[in-house]
């Protein structure tokens, strides 16, 4: 559902998704450090616990699914990576619009 609907909003809800959008070129690599440095749903409790063991699937676990579901999502949708518009070009969900739109 994120992958689907993520260029909507973005979808960044997770380090995971993060990752696998920039795996299928669908988010610049300049801007993933951000995304990825926001670990407090698993390392939170497990510094204040003391618990690490298999801290490591938290962290593979999520990753590995994602990247394998974008990854098959382009697979079975043929997507490409949206294209840059020109300047002064309206920029649309898919990409630049091609003809404007007059009222």
């Amino acid at each position: 559902m994120i992958y689907a609907l993520g260029h909507l909003s973005g979808a960044h809800i997770n380090p995971a998704v993060t990752i696998a959008f920039w795996s299928v070129r669908r988010f610049p690599a300049s801007e993933v450090l951000p995304y990825v440095v926001n670990p407090a749903r698993s390392f939170g409790p497990a510094l204040i616990g003391g618990l690490w063991r298999a801290h490591w699937l938290y962290w593979l676990a999520p990753i590995t699914g994602m990247l394998a579901a974008a990854r098959g999502y382009d697979f079975l949708r043929h997507a490409e990576p949206p294209r840059a518009p020109a300047p002064g070009r309206p920029l649309g969900v898919q990409g630049p619009i091609d003809r404007a739109i007059t009222r």
